[in-house]
């Protein structure tokens, strides 16, 4: 090779990055240091379990550290408008969930985020269905029952959510209005504490997620009324789905799934999405996820950004027959 030529390949190794070429050599080697998840809620809760069983399968798969950090508060819209501007680079990831990216910034005058705008999606986890649960001194053993109460005296009893704009309260929102009833709305940064009160009898019912709920149902600390799906769940075949008793409407449920900030290397996504539909379908996880109600949906980044779009189109038409948009 002539001194000409070898400064030829020289100047063309140094374009390359300007070529576009280093993002992909950069992915081949990602990840080679520790993943962190994002949860906007709280230890405890449905996107907590969720986040920790997955990113265990995670860290193996990679053979790096998986770190979970808990970020709560603004109805899970903190901790995803940190993810928002962290570096597009794969190392923070976002375990995102109904209601900081379909329902909050749609409900929100100024929101800090915009979830098409700032977000790659990567993968949908899975789907619940809430169950509608109170306390064992919430008048009766049914659904028919607490609502012949609550209009008896409205105002008296209460629910909660995992902060406004989560699914929690939409379907609290939603019984009000299909019922004919007066309820008090209790937000909580999350939906561990949510429970929580609930087993404590500060508020009267909670449509909880799954994971979170479904223990204390089992050990009789809760009563369960009513699951918002349009079938009864595997995990709680015996209780109804709203619809068996009586009230429309109500096919909402809580779904989770992973999302780094916009301008993430296309093949990192590729990577993460590989590795996370990898997780869910494993049998142990599956089953386990099953147990507590959960549905586990392996997808392309493609089929969760479709998800995620219609998602923001219910949720929207929610909001404003609700009247729950912010002015």
């Amino acid at each position: 090779m002539t001194d000409r030529h070898r400064r030829a390949l020289l100047t063309l190794l140094a374009a390359l990055p300007a070529l576009g070429l280093a993002p992909a050599a950069q992915a081949q080697a990602w990840p080679d240091k520790a993943v962190r998840i994002v949860v906007p809620y709280g230890p405890g809760g449905l996107g907590d379990v969720l986040a920790r069983s997955i990113g265990r399968k995670m860290g193996d798969a990679f053979g790096q550290p998986v770190v979970i950090e808990n970020k709560p508060g603004a109805a899970g819209m903190l901790g995803a408008g940190t993810v928002a501007k962290a570096p597009p680079d794969g190392y923070t990831v976002l375990l995102g969930y109904t209601s900081e990216m379909t329902v909050a910034p749609q409900m929100a005058k100024n929101p800090a985020y915009d979830t098409v705008r700032d977000f790659e999606p990567v993968a949908l986890g899975g789907v619940s269905p809430l169950l509608l649960v109170a306390h064992p001194s919430a008048p009766g053993d049914t659904l028919a029952d607490f609502i012949k109460a609550a209009r008896a005296a409205p105002d008296k009893f209460s629910y909660a959510s995992a902060g406004a704009g989560s699914p929690a309260q939409f379907a609290g929102e939603q019984l009000k209005k299909s019922a004919g009833i007066s309820l008090l709305h209790v937000p909580y940064k999350g939906g561990a504490q949510a429970v929580t009160d609930t087993l404590a009898g500060v508020v009267h019912i909670y449509f909880s997620g799954f994971p979170p709920a479904v223990p204390h149902v089992r050990a009789g600390k809760l009563k369960a009324l009513a699951v918002t799906g349009k079938q009864r769940s595997p995990a709680l075949p015996g209780v109804p789905t709203m619809d068996e008793v009586g009230l429309r409407n109500f096919d909402l449920s809580g779904w989770f799934g992973f999302f780094v900030p916009k301008g993430t290397p296309a093949p990192v996504i590729k990577r993460l999405n590989e590795v996370i539909s990898a997780a869910v379908v494993q049998p142990d996880l599956r089953e386990s996820l099953a147990n507590q109600g959960v549905e586990t949906i392996p997808g392309t980044p493609a089929d969760f950004a479709a998800f995620v779009a219609a998602e923001q189109k219910k949720y929207g038409a929610m909001i404003d027959a609700l009247g729950l948009r912010e002015r």
